[in-house]
């Protein structure tokens, strides 16, 4: 191959490089979401373990990756040693990052394109500064396949004329792509045991949380801001999922069901994320709402109560449980504490029905490929010109 065809290789290996970085920085800033890994699956073991690391600060790693490879695809117009260079420490990083997901034993295949991809550089750009030795040392050095073109008529291709802001479109599609599918992906359908605590004619709302859970409590405020703005046309019901390792979630969740029986359940819900939970914090809630004190007391310790939190984890157990808080609002799920925005636009379509629609994963696919295509075809038209 050809100097300008083994570059051609490694800038195509940066716009791979870029689209998987997109698509962890969408996981990562919201792994909830599930678009392309879910909170179950290898890229979220990685990521829990670069927070032990860095903290909150893990969110920006992919955004690192975004700029590091984009700046080494614009390096590769400016200089090729700088370009050859920059790709091989990228290489001995991407080895690295490769060898540690193998010391914490989980796979994220997000992450392994990347580092996949920066070890593949490297490899082109040995590639590249060996061809470039040849083409440079004259026929004496060449080899049979490249004396043969050298004498061959000459032939414009993609890999000479491809203009740098063709592979700049090309790079911001392979930028875009993970973001907009994230957006534009189909629902998943509400499943028929959500369907049935819907009313017609409503937004309907169904939230399922743990009162312990730091990602439920501060969702609690956003969610009930949104929810005061339509008034009458909500129909919300909160469901209760008292995880195991929070040990005064279901004290808790015992104390809500019994401010419900008693008309306080929402000022009862208010209280309880608001405040610090403790030990207590179920005795006090009674004292603060002011319940008769005998029946509440007994009703933390019945049976009943029990039951009723039990069928709300039977429940989301049901239909796959992911994470908290999940939130239900009309044909969409929310998984995770969401902006208040995004819980408006939500609001809105619901006010029209439960619709899931979305762009399905192979049209869109096609779409992306086709808007590829159609900057490199361009690009090479504008910059192609006949041989003297």
């Amino acid at each position: 191959m050809r100097s300008s065809q083994w570059l051609a290789l490694g800038r195509a290996l940066t716009l791979v490089a870029i689209c998987a970085s997109a698509a962890l920085a969408v996981h990562y800033n919201a792994p909830s979401g599930g678009a392309f890994c879910g909170l179950d699956g290898g890229c979220e073991s990685v990521r829990g373990a670069a927070y032990q690391l860095l903290g909150p600060q893990v969110r920006y790693i992919p955004a690192f990756g975004i700029v590091a490879y984009a700046g080494l695809l614009g390096l590769s117009f400016v200089t090729k040693t700088g370009f050859r260079h920059s790709a091989m420490l990228g290489g001995t990083i991407g080895l690295g990052l490769l060898m540690a997901q193998l010391r914490i034993g989980a796979f994220c295949y997000l992450c392994a394109i990347v580092d996949t991809a920066a070890i593949l550089l490297a490899a082109s750009a040995v590639a590249l500064r060996r061809a470039e030795n040849a083409e440079s040392a004259g026929p004496s050095a060449a080899t049979d396949a490249d004396r043969a073109a050298s004498q061959a008529p000459s032939k414009v291709t993609a890999t000479d004329y491809l203009a740098s802001w063709g592979w700049a479109g090309l790079a911001l599609i392979a930028f875009a792509t993970p973001f907009v599918w994230s957006e534009h992906k189909p629902a998943p359908p509400v499943p028929a045991a959500i369907q049935a605590l819907y009313q017609p004619g409503k937004i309907n709302v169904i939230e399922f949380a743990d009162f312990q859970c730091p990602h439920c409590r501060r969702f609690h405020s956003v969610l009930k801001t949104v929810i005061a703005d339509y008034r009458d046309k909500v129909h919300f019901e909160r469901r209760h999922m008292p995880l195991s390792m929070h040990d005064l979630a279901r004290p808790a969740a015992r104390a809500a069901v019994c401010a419900a029986k008693f008309g306080k359940k929402e000022e009862a819900a208010d209280w309880l994320f608001k405040n610090e939970l403790e030990v207590d914090s179920p005795r006090k809630l009674g004292r603060a709402m002011k319940f008769p004190s005998l029946p509440y007391l007994a009703c933390l310790e019945a049976p009943e109560t029990d039951q009723i939190i039990d069928a709300d984890m039977a429940l989301i157990k049901s239909i796959g449980f992911v994470g908290l808080p999940t939130t239900y609002i009309g044909g969409k799920r929310f998984i995770g504490g969401r902006p208040e925005v995004e819980l408006r636009a939500a609001f809105e379509k619901s006010k029209h029905g439960n619709d899931t629609s979305g762009i399905p994963a192979p049209a869109f696919v096609v779409f992306a490929l086709a808007a590829a295509f159609g900057v490199g075809a361009f690009s090479w038209q504008r910059n192609t010109r006949p041989l003297s």
